[in-house]
């Protein structure tokens, strides 16, 4: 018994003593002589004087492998003792099987976490590698993003500028010709403004010289009928009376002259005042307008392009 347990250190007498046999071996006679065979055979490969029978060669019957171990009295009688004492012997041998199954369970679970390990970390690597491809596209991506966003910025800037700038040089372009048309009008006015005062000064003269003409066939109809009487006692009466109303005539035709005249030049000098008030830009003002505009407008081209240039 205490050379079983030695050999036991050997594989060869390890095998018949594990669980499967030993845990049946109470109820089944068959595991019995199954372990009583195999430690037979391992007496026989330790002792070179023996062979083993070829009835028990590989995956061997037991009954035929039986009679050839009857046939050797040493034989059958290891083979007896072993099945005689099979189930004490997996009793003594039950704490250190229990051991070794369950060193071998652990090995068994630690080569399985091993591979476990192993995997897991083959697929973090994986993934690790699919996020940095998958960081350098979007990257990639979000770059290209970036440089067409920018460059469609750029370029509805640089449009909606140069609508801007044709709009304005349309409307700059539609305000001098609307000026123009309106200042020719405003020198057609004047002109016929200038004009209408040159008439209205002629007939103030002619005016003054038909009412100087009247006044003095008036005097002299009225002295001429007067001193035809021989009324010589009222004669100087009558005379100054006469002088009176002729400086009283004289009086009130200036007055209707000036007056003519007063108005004629004032609604002229109003005409005229209202017209350059709605004309008040010269051509000169209208062109430095023009450049100042022009000027505000590049600047605000240059901020535009400054603030929107592509990458």
């Amino acid at each position: 018994m205490n050379n079983l347990v030695e050999y036991y250190k050997n594989d060869c007498y390890k095998l018949p003593f594990n669980s499967l046999y030993c845990n049946d071996i109470y109820n089944n006679q068959e595991n019995r002589i199954s372990v009583a065979i195999e430690l037979t055979i391992c007496d026989i490969k330790t002792t070179k004087s023996l062979t083993i029978p070829l009835e028990c060669i590989g995956e061997y019957d037991k009954s035929y492998c039986l009679d050839a171990i009857s046939r050797s009295s040493q034989l059958w009688s290891s083979y007896s003792g072993y099945f005689r004492d099979s189930l004490t012997i997996c009793q003594s041998f039950k704490p250190e099987i229990i051991q070794t199954e369950f060193l071998n369970n652990q090995l068994t679970i630690l080569d399985y976490l091993t591979r476990l390990q192993q995997q897991l970390n083959t697929q973090i690597d994986y993934h690790e590698h699919l996020d940095k491809k998958l960081l350098i596209k979007m990257d990639y991506l979000l770059d290209n993003l970036l440089v067409i966003y920018n460059n469609s910025i750029f370029h509805l800037t640089n449009q909606m500028f140069d609508s801007h700038h044709s709009v304005v040089k349309s409307t700059d372009m539609l305000f001098n010709n609307l000026a123009k048309i309106y200042f020719d009008h405003f020198n057609l006015i004047d002109s016929n403004l200038n004009r209408t005062s040159s008439s209205i000064s002629n007939i103030s003269a002619t005016l003054a010289d038909i009412s100087q003409y009247q006044y003095n066939t008036l005097e002299k109809s009225l002295f001429d009928y007067l001193t035809s009487f021989n009324y010589v006692t009222n004669y100087d009466y009558l005379n100054i009376s006469i002088k009176a109303i002729f400086e009283l005539l004289r009086a009130i035709l200036a007055g209707f002259t000036t007056i003519f005249v007063i108005v004629a030049a004032g609604s002229l000098t109003c005409i005229k005042g209202f017209m350059r008030s709605l004309f008040r830009y010269s051509p000169k003002s209208r062109k430095l307008r023009a450049r100042r505009l022009e000027q505000r407008s590049s600047k605000v081209k240059e901020g535009l392009r400054y603030n929107s240039a592509p990458i």
